[in-house]
């Protein structure tokens, strides 16, 4: 899936505008297969374009795919990104422009060790699928234009690209031609394969399933063609341009903000209205996890991104705060939120035990909230049959999979000390019986760090048993007025499962076998042991600074959490990079600042900051 969140071509207001900086964020559905790009010459299309090719001026913000950077992939694995001009159709070095088509098609096959009848077959179906079969004899040469462009789709498919960006496909096409290659495009795309095409104006439009419109270096509409005509009131995309130009870039796009919410929500309607039709009131089957170790690293992959949209239907932003749950509940451990009231905390807690079809309760921790409240208590119930009375264990809400302990800093330390031989022995004793909990189980703790007063602060020993510290912060301009529009109006969400409990499981073994170069490894030790103030190879404002340093079993987190994310971003081994991109919600918690670190406004995430940037990167060992 390829995600953009917003577009806006025009140089920032903070910046210089010779920089040329640009802002490029947009999400597409996971239904849009076939997208076009349309605007007029000066609208900013071409520089979108020209950035998605990696040919475009500076921007800010990133275009993901699968994933990963589309900068970076289209370095690492460059088959799966293509580009189509219809100028032009590459050719080998075998000089290929007086070769038939079909010659052509089986020379640009990605596997070129397979037998021929298996290349043979594969050119076949390309061509028909692309309505290039009659044309399959006749000399690349003799092709016309829209053929031409087809070709290199057609080359695009065989060499394995998943992502196809076609150049204008209006200049010089009759509408029928036009309607012809947007057809093939449509033929082309789907599942495992996505079209984005350039174009002036489109006066057919009836094959696109999405349209992305700039006008004045700004995105105006990003939707299906039915909600376009809708939202402009007109009966055909032809009538565009005229509509165009009533209004400045900055009117329209003004009013795509102020009016996207119900699109949002008649969209959503659409997804409702389709699970409705191909099973009723059945929730989508979980995808078959792969054995092999390699096919799991791509269900990983695209598990992450179908969660991410999954949960993107309710909650706006907070994409490292989700980043993070992910990878902790991957990695097999418990959570620490800490952040201000209303910040969807608990509302993403909730999302992600729906995606994942976990067991999920709540407890509301409170000061008399007792034990027994979270546990469970032996009741005194009489068998009917023969009158006696005895002792039945009732279940407290501890036994589920997904536990959100909402304000746990708000009840005494015996209730807080509850949690503790579930979180890490995963089983509950009471009446001299131990209870193993379901597994997977994981503790999803918030707590707010104002209104001190009353309230219990967790033992250091509690904080050490959450694999991360997560601080939710407040959302940027855009997301919150995105957050205003969705929950004042009547936009519903419907989330859908994506993985089960007993993949997740299998999952974490996987992240378990996940490889640690050494140099990572020393890394690692190097880090957690510089922050212990009495340790010989600690900093000298280490010692001013800290009073108490992180434990081995901060060693165990970044580990075993930079394997999930080397994991969720496609790798197969842990960098660096994974490391200190934890770092933060590893060490915040296990970190106790001196007085004088207090006194001088620094707290944890400032010193483990200043540790990282003073802390000396080995370097990489051969092979690695």
């Amino acid at each position: 899936m390829l995600e953009f969140l917003d577009i806006s071509l025009l140089p920032k207001a903070d910046s210089d505008a010779s920089q040329n900086l640009h802002q490029v964020n947009l999400t597409l559905d996971p239904k849009e297969f076939c997208v076009g790009l349309i605007g007029a010459e000066s609208s900013g299309v071409d520089d979108l374009f020209n950035i998605l090719t990696g040919t475009g001026p500076r921007h800010t913000g990133t275009i993901l795919w699968q994933g990963m950077d589309l900068s970076k992939l289209r370095r690492e694995q460059p088959s799966k990104i293509a580009v189509v001009r219809p100028t032009s159709l590459p050719l080998d070095p075998l000089s290929l422009r007086d070769s038939t088509l079909a010659k052509l098609l089986s020379a640009s096959h990605l596997q070129q060790e397979s037998a021929d009848d298996s290349i043979a077959r594969a050119v076949e179906e390309v061509l028909e699928l692309l309505s290039l079969k009659e044309k399959s004899e006749e000399k690349i040469s003799a092709l016309s234009d829209t053929d031409r462009t087809k070709a290199q789709v057609a080359t695009a498919i065989l060499q394995g690209a998943e992502l196809i960006l076609c150049d204008t496909v209006s200049f010089g096409l009759t509408d029928e031609e036009q309607q012809g290659l947007i057809e093939s495009f449509k033929s082309a795309a789907g599942p495992g394969r996505r079209i984005l095409f350039k174009a002036r104006t489109l006066k057919l439009l009836d094959p696109v399933d999405s349209l992305i419109l700039l006008h004045e270096g700004q995105l105006i509409f990003h939707a299906s063609t039915e909600h376009t005509l809708h939202y402009f009131n007109i009966s055909e995309p032809g009538q565009l341009p005229e509509q165009l130009k009533r209004r400045t870039g900055a009117e329209w796009a003004a009013s795509w903000k102020k009016h996207r919410a119900t699109f949002y929500q008649m969209r959503a309607a659409e997804r409702l209205q389709d699970d409705a039709n191909v099973s009723a009131h059945k929730s989508p089957a979980s995808p078959v996890l792969p054995e092999q170790d390699a096919a799991r690293v791509e269900f990983l992959v695209s598990m992450n991104k179908a969660i991410r949209s999954e949960i993107g239907k309710l909650i706006v932003g907070q994409e490292e705060v989700i980043d993070q749950l992910l990878i902790a509940i991957l990695a097999g451990g418990h959570c620490l939120l800490e952040g201000v009231p209303g910040l969807a905390k608990t509302a993403v807690i909730r999302s992600l035990s729906q995606t994942m079809q976990l067991g999920f309760r709540r407890i509301q921790f409170t000061p008399d909230l007792m034990p027994a409240d979270v546990t469970g208590t032996d009741i005194l119930q009489e068998d009917p049959a023969t009158g006696r009375r005895s002792l039945v264990f009732q279940k407290g809400p501890i036994f589920t999979q997904m536990l959100l302990a909402d304000e746990i800093n708000r009840t005494p330390a015996k209730t807080q000390a509850a949690l503790l031989e579930a979180m890490q022995e995963h089983s509950v004793t009471a009446g001299g019986h131990t209870i193993k909990l379901e597994q997977p189980f994981f503790v999803l703790a918030t707590q707010n760090p104002i209104e001190q007063e009353g309230t219990y602060p967790l033992p250091e020993a509690q904080k050490d048993r959450f694999l991360f510290h997560i601080r939710v912060g407040y959302p940027d301009r855009e997301s919150e007025r995105l957050v205003v529009e969705r929950t004042t109006g009547e936009y519903k969400a419907q989330i859908d499962p994506v993985i089960n409990g007993a993949q997740i499981i299998e999952c974490q073994k996987t992240a378990k076998r996940v490889p640690v170069p050494a140099h990572v490894m020393d890394f690692v030790l190097s880090l957690v042991r510089s922050t212990r103030p009495d340790a010989e190879d600690a900093p000298a404002f280490i010692r001013e600074l800290v009073s108490w340093g992180a434990g081995p079993r901060a060693c165990q987190c970044l580990v075993s959490g930079a394997k999930v994310r080397a994991l969720l971003r496609g790798r197969v081994h842990v960098s660096v990079e994974d490391i200190e991109a934890l770092a933060l919600p590893v060490l915040r918690h296990r970190i106790v600042p001196s007085f004088k670190a207090e006194s001088e406004g620094l707290d944890a995430d400032k010193i483990i900051l200043r540790l990282l940037e003073t802390l000396p990167r080995l370097p990489k060992q051969d092979g690695l």
